[in-house]
């Protein structure tokens, strides 16, 4: 665990991270079933070395998380050990998971490998949580300006997740050109889970019923998924 050094002190004079180190050491060598480590985390081994992390990160800084994400990768690659976490923190989620089940009200309303359910979320929890991922978030400006009907004059606001086998593509200057329509790109990004690139865009376009449900089908037959936000009339 890195901690030789530290191997006559008291947990008072450990860090956050340090005392983090300790509660997975502790889970590791117990003989018991069920193990409670500290306020930061709790972990269970069994038999099948499973070790379950409830919330591990919420009391620790940025970098002390990248430390202890590395260090949980270690021990699954090196002594194969299944690590069942749960978090609100989608970054943990990108770093660390290879399968993720999505919880709303003690229910699971998504699940899948990670990769596929962050491409294509369909549940409002986990497009929530990809939000805070791709800060995707509307400015409040515009949010106040939506509207659920169109108007004469109005554009459409969409939100478009592109996966890995989208993101590479040229899709938004292949929309413009083949329906001659001017494009606003409003927010957007790209990251990487894994060796994986995924983008999110939000765009708006003029509102034309027919042209708009051809280049939404054209999107969608590439592998991207879009959903509609809702209407603005720009000043």
């Amino acid at each position: 665990m890195g901690l030789y050094s530290k191997r006559d002190s008291y947990p008072s004079q450990l860090s956050g991270g340090q005392r983090q180190r300790v509660a997975i050491a502790r889970a590791l060598v117990t003989e018991s079933q069920l193990l409670l480590c500290d306020e930061f985390a709790r972990a269970l081994v069994t038999e099948s070395q499973l070790l379950l992390c409830d919330e591990f990160t919420s009391a620790l800084d940025p970098e002390t998380t990248l430390d202890i994400l590395a260090l949980l990768r270690k021990l699954n690659r090196d002594l194969g050990i299944t690590i069942v976490f749960v978090t609100h923190d989608i970054g943990v989620i990108k770093e660390l998971a290879d399968d993720i089940c999505v919880l709303d009200h003690g229910k699971i309303v998504e699940n899948g490998p990670v990769t596929q359910v962050l491409a294509s979320p369909h549940h409002p929890v986990t497009q929530s949580l990809l939000a805070e991922l791709f800060h995707d978030n509307l400015p409040q400006f515009i949010q106040d300006q939506l509207h659920e009907t169109p108007m004469p004059q109005d554009d459409i606001i969409l939100k478009l997740i592109f996966g890995p086998k989208s993101s590479t593509k040229p899709l938004i200057s292949m929309l413009s050109q083949q329906w001659q329509v001017s494009i606003n790109i409003i927010v957007g990004s790209l990251n990487h889970i894994h060796t994986e690139t995924f983008g999110h865009l939000v765009i708006s376009i003029p509102f034309m019923p027919e042209p708009i449900d051809q280049m939404i089908s054209f999107l969608k037959n590439h592998q991207v998924c879009v959903q509609k936000i809702g209407y603005i009339q720009w000043a």
